[in-house]
């Protein structure tokens, strides 16, 4: 250390960059008069380092950013002659690159945070999604009608008996299979009616991105329509009912959000027996809690479908008659939730 303590006084640099200069075999860069070399080499050897004046050819480059210093060695950046002390990267593209690398760890920083932030949420809410199946008390389920024309009074009042009947149909098949709750949900049929043509749900493509993309979109709507029901509170699932102007055969259709919170059901908007409706509520509450389908592509039951002579499985919709033959059930009565479906959703361990 004396002997860098020495030299940094020659050169005019701190004694680290001097010591750095000493510990391996080098000519130094810098140009002295002879008796000034001689007197440095003596300084260097009598504090044990070994060192011989040289002569080297004159030179005006100096180092930027050590003008004592001259510059022979070129930046591996930016190719600018510097000294040794700077290698491998001159001042400015050292600081230019430390400067990159903290934005960088910023940047990283920044997504680390956010994506926790995520999975935090995510876990948080499936852990919200599976308290529902835990059954420990009865669900709320919004039921908000959608029409593109004002909804006649009889129909809304069959809707408002309907759905208190499907509060009995679950109550009595969880009574059924064993389910130690009276009443597992509660359907609300919320106070305000939404005038607005409801967006069918758009086929599949087959194609990941795209279907994402478009359930999506179909979601944000629904959401949309849900909070124009003006229902209160918090629902731990939110049915879209959307009421059409039948063309041709009676036909409804629905789909839930597989797992999730929101559902449609599209049904006839002057209809008020609303059998085929009501249990496509029920289908589609089921997927939200977690059901799949019990039929097969033509929609016929599936093995797992089959819950008895004369009854269909809600998940089926379809009374069996036969092989690749079904009718549709005639009231509640006649629709059953399964073994299958009531151990997806939580009924049975």
């Amino acid at each position: 250390m004396p002997a860098a303590v020495a030299l940094a006084r020659v050169l005019r640099v701190t004694p680290r960059e001097a010591l750095s200069l000493i510990n391996e075999a080098r000519v130094l860069p810098a140009e002295f008069d002879a008796a000034t070399a001689e007197s440095t080499c003596a300084a260097l050897r009598a504090r044990g380092v070994e060192a011989t004046p040289v002569e080297v050819p004159p030179t005006s480059r100096r180092c930027p950013a050590h003008p004592s210093l001259t510059a022979d060695a070129p930046c591996q950046a930016c190719r600018a002659l510097q000294c040794p002390l700077c290698l491998p990267f001159c001042r400015t593209c050292a600081a230019r690159r430390a400067s990159a690398a903290r934005w960088k760890r910023v940047r990283v920083s920044v997504l680390v945070t956010v994506l926790l932030s995520l999975v935090a949420w995510a876990v948080l809410r499936q852990r919200t999604l599976d308290r529902r199946t835990q059954w420990r008390h009865p669900l709320r389920i919004s039921v908000v009608l959608a029409s593109g024309a004002p909804i006649d009074d009889d129909v809304l009042a069959a809707w408002r008996a309907g759905l208190a009947s499907l509060d009995d149909w679950f109550a009595s098949e969880a009574e059924r299979v064993g389910l130690q709750l009276a009443q597992p949900v509660h359907f609300e049929l919320a106070p305000a009616t939404v005038l607005a043509d409801v967006p069918r749900p758009p086929p599949r493509t087959g194609k990941w991105l795209e279907d994402s993309q478009q359930a999506l979109e179909l979601r944000s709507t629904l959401t949309k329509l849900a909070g124009r029901g003006e229902a209160a509170g918090a629902f731990d699932v939110r049915l879209i009912i959307a009421l059409r102007t039948a063309e041709g055969a009676h036909l409804v259709e629905g789909v839930g959000e597989a797992g999730g919170t929101i559902g449609l059901v599209e049904g006839s908007a002057g209809d008020t027996a609303l059998t085929v409706e009501l249990m496509a509520v029920a289908h589609e509450l089921l997927h939200c809690l977690g059901a799949l389908d019990g039929y097969d592509e033509e929609g016929h039951a599936l093995p797992r479908g089959v819950v008895g002579e004369g009854f269909a499985e809600v998940m089926v919709g379809e009374v069996p008659l036969g092989p690749r033959k079904g009718r549709l059930p005639r009231s509640l009565a006649e629709v059953r939730v399964g073994e299958v479906t009531a151990r997806e959703v939580g009924w049975l361990e």
